[in-house]
């Protein structure tokens, strides 16, 4: 007995390759943006020194902000969110940025200060 298969479709094929064009793509995407994660965050800090931001401890003492301080993290394909915590009394201020990460480059939308309470 032999079993002959039967023969895909010419959808059946389309619907394939659409299938592993879209997840070679989400792959690209992730793997630029995690390899952006760095230059993301310089990007932030840089921005950030060139403003002269601080913090403010309870006592009053002035904090500067650290490269350390600075977080990055990939949130979607071709996406990075940098993020920054500066001390202000009890509560903190936090800076926000995400980024476009493209073969060619980065681009930065606007930085969001948040001020919970």
């Amino acid at each position: 007995m032999t079993s002959a298969r039967k023969p895909r479709s010419r959808l059946t094929n389309i619907v394939i390759a659409a299938i592993v064009l879209v997840l070679a793509i989400q792959g690209v995407g992730y793997g630029l943006a995690w390899s952006a994660k760095t230059r993301c965050a310089d990007a932030l800090y840089a921005e950030v020194t060139a403003h002269n931001v601080s913090g403010l401890t309870p006592r009053g003492d002035r904090v500067l902000p650290t490269r350390d301080a600075v977080q990055a993290q990939v949130t979607g394909p071709f996406e990075v969110t940098v993020w920054l915590a500066m001390p202000r009394d009890l509560h903190a201020t936090i800076y926000t940025k995400r980024f476009v990460v493209w073969p060619w480059g980065l681009r930065a939308r606007k930085t969001e200060v948040l001020y919970p309470v």
